[in-house]
């Protein structure tokens, strides 16, 4: 695969085409890139904080590590999420993330954000504006899945992860990784058996095929979802396909 210039990366990226295109440009050209399997770690509690970083595709679970070795889970990474807690006082992370699927991530180092801040003036606005959208967007939708029963939690994990790391393939969307029940199950709060009976419920209905190396089809969104369960996340865009 031939290397992402500049150009590619501030095109391709949701993050950067929301900022001003001088603050976009500016961080690609100092951005960093990172590639990761499944169940490999991102980073670990303790340590040192990345300046900014966003994920790009895939999905990180994020949980704190007990001196015991039990964890505490604390949230779910989507695509286009940015951190930023190397510019605050927090030094050090203090949580551990592990890839859940196939994982890209961009981040910029601190030597590089210094300038970029001198140059456009308004990025750091523009930060600010970003998370605070994604830390409420964060809050409907888990305030949103967490209110509903194990099978609507799925359906709607399903349609978000078609929405945001789906690609077409006839006859629907191709989520084109392992997606265990495992997965399903830290993504939706819910046992492995209860996801898997769901998932052969979805699979008898036609809505879902397993495909090799437990990649899903997801033959019509539209059917994974209504109105009445996604009303209060339609407006974040995340639901596209409901009806």
């Amino acid at each position: 695969m031939r290397d992402r210039t500049t150009t590619d990366i501030a095109k391709e990226s949701p993050f950067l085409r929301e900022l001003p295109r001088a603050a976009a440009e500016v961080l690609a050209a100092s951005v960093r890139t990172g590639v990761l399997p499944p169940k490999q770690w991102w980073a670990r509690q303790g340590d040192p904080a990345r300046a900014l970083a966003w994920l790009h595709s895939g999905l990180l679970s994020v949980f704190y590590e007990a001196d015991d070795g039990s964890t505490l889970p604390h949230r779910i990474v989507w695509p286009n999420e940015v951190s930023c807690l190397g510019l605050s006082e927090s030094t050090e992370y203090p949580a551990s993330s592990l890839a859940l699927t196939p994982v890209t991530s961009y981040w910029v180092p601190e030597e590089a954000l210094e300038p970029a801040f001198r140059q456009v003036p308004e990025l750091a606005h523009s930060l600010l504006c970003y998370i605070a959208r994604q830390e409420e967007s964060s809050v409907v939708w888990t305030t949103r899945l967490l209110s509903l029963p194990a099978r609507g939690r799925l359906r709607f994990v399903l349609a978000r992860m078609v929405t945001q790391m789906g690609r077409p393939h006839k006859p629907g969307f191709l989520l084109d990784f392992a997606v265990t029940n495992s997965i399903l199950s830290t993504l939706t709060h819910v046992s492995r058996d209860e996801v898997g009976r769901a998932v052969r419920e979805l699979v008898a209905k036609g809505i879902v095929q397993r495909l090799q190396g437990r990649r899903l089809l997801v033959t019509d969104p539209s059917k994974l979802v209504g109105p009445r369960l996604v009303a209060p996340v339609a407006k974040l865009g995340l639901l596209p396909y409901a009806r």
